[in-house]
């Protein structure tokens, strides 16, 4: 296992310490994820911007966070799954959803379902889809706006997807119990 240093916002160059102190304004701590990527200042404030930009978009809370985790379950990420979980029940959203989510099944909400599984889809085929699979995204009642959307939303979460594993940060203790691994079945497929 890589061992990654994890900034404080004492000790990290005014660029990241601010906005490591913004993290802990609007959360309550400071992630592991956000702390590994304060050594690389443009890199850290890249991903906060996204993120801002990602929380702007037309979807609802409930939306982004199918999104955020379903980007994470399809690249196998335990670390930002247990987040995402974690986030979820800070916005006391829908956990039925989100367990489906996280257990790769289907969700109730037809809607719903369309952009898990269309998230799924653009991850696992890395943008290659059918015109079917598009039409059925569109046929759910999302928007072609919404397809640019999702796209910034799986872009935010392959950052901290690739971040997480490649820099093997520890968990937080406030993920700590949401913790999730990939299923079986999803590895052996792979």
């Amino acid at each position: 296992m890589n061992t990654f240093t994890l900034h404080s916002v004492e000790a990290s160059e005014e660029a990241s310490a601010t906005l490591l102190q913004n993290v802990i304004e609007q959360v309550g701590f400071l992630p592991n994820v956000f702390a590994v990527s304060a050594g690389a200042p443009p890199a850290l404030a890249a991903f906060m911007a996204l993120n801002e930009q990602f929380a702007l978009t037309s979807f609802t809370d409930l939306e982004r966070e199918i999104i955020h985790t379903a980007t994470s379950v399809e690249n196998a990420a335990p670390y930002c799954v247990a987040g995402h979980t974690a986030f979820a029940d800070m916005l006391s959203l829908d956990q039925n959803t989100i367990q489906a989510v996280r257990g790769a099944d289907q969700v109730d909400d037809q809607k719903l379902e369309a952009l898990r599984t269309f998230t799924r889809q653009v991850v696992d085929q890395r943008g290659q889809l059918s015109d079917s699979e598009l039409a059925s995204f569109l046929a759910a009642g999302y928007s072609q706006d919404q397809v640019i959307e999702v796209i910034l939303g799986i872009t935010v979460k392959i950052f901290t997807n690739f971040t997480s594993k490649i820099t093997g940060i520890p968990l937080d203790d406030a993920f700590s119990p949401y913790v999730w691994s990939p299923r079986s079945d999803k590895r052996d497929a792979a």
